[in-house]
């Protein structure tokens, strides 16, 4: 038996298990990796803070948007991301922060899969 692992850097990230982006969020959620993708057709980054369905139905990822075009023009920003638009999800190499605006007890979600 091989008992000997390789070791890996700290500021690689993990390979998320299979399950699709639930679990590549979920992994960059509780690891605290940044998040990189395109949504409405504009390139993202993100730290992530809550996955999960809100009071509406809509399954979002939660977090703050670090890099990448935004409407208001102000970054970073927390708001929520729907999953059904986020297409080429890929976790980043840096590390997540967060932000002072992340409100971990927000009312708006029905059920959490995954929170920082």
């Amino acid at each position: 038996m091989n008992l000997h692992r390789p070791t890996r850097s700290r500021r690689e990230p993990p390979t998320p298990p299979a399950g699709g982006a639930g679990a590549v969020i979920g992994t960059a959620i509780r690891g605290r990796w940044r998040l990189a993708f395109i949504y409405e057709g504009h390139a993202r980054v993100v730290d992530p803070h809550v996955y999960g369905v809100l009071s509406n139905g809509r399954l979002v990822l939660s977090g703050c948007q670090a890099g990448g075009p935004s409407r208001s023009g102000k970054l970073p920003q927390c708001k929520h991301f729907e999953l059904e638009r986020i297409e080429q999800l890929e976790i980043l190499g840096e590390p997540s922060r967060i932000r002072d605006d992340h409100d971990p007890d927000d009312p708006q979600f029905a059920k959490v899969y995954a929170q920082v």
